[in-house]
């Protein structure tokens, strides 16, 4: 049994779509927060379990992508149905539907293809009622800690 926070959960089921998403191999993810490629193969497949420390850093390093890299817009649209106000609702709804895990995950192996943006934008049309822009750090940081 898994007794993680819904954030950190949420996470790890997206992480590898996520990644694919953010245009990083596992090597650069790795890279990025300090950890080896086979401790993100690990969290992508479900062999360890993600703790704390690392949710904060792939978190930080998610949100500093946002922020330097405009050109994906993808991105923010994804993390924002995972991330956005995780004790609301539509955020428990979404995570226990398989349509928009699958939705993301399309996403994910889409960018990975090279599939075009305009082509990707009408796959998340049903994600696109959420805001483009995340909480800031402190927020989710704060509520992550609580």
């Amino acid at each position: 049994m898994n007794n993680n926070p819904p954030q950190i959960q949420y996470l790890q089921e997206n992480l590898q779509s996520i990644r694919k998403i953010a245009k990083w191999t596992a090597e650069d993810l790795s890279k990025k927060i300090g950890v080896t490629k086979q401790t993100i193969s690990n969290l992508e497949n479900n062999r360890t379990r993600m703790n704390l420390t690392q949710y904060i850093a792939i978190r930080a390093v998610l949100e500093y992508e946002v922020e330097k890299n405009k050109e994906n817009v993808l991105l923010p649209q994804v993390l924002n149905v995972i991330f956005d106000d995780e004790n609301s609702q539509f955020s428990r709804e979404a995570h226990e539907n398989t349509e928009i895990k699958d939705k993301i995950s399309m996403i994910g192996a889409a960018v990975a293809a090279g599939i075009t943006i305009t082509s990707i934008m009408s796959m998340i049309s049903p994600l696109s009622s959420t805001s483009s822009t995340l909480p800031k750090v402190p927020n989710w940081l704060k509520n992550i800690l609580k």
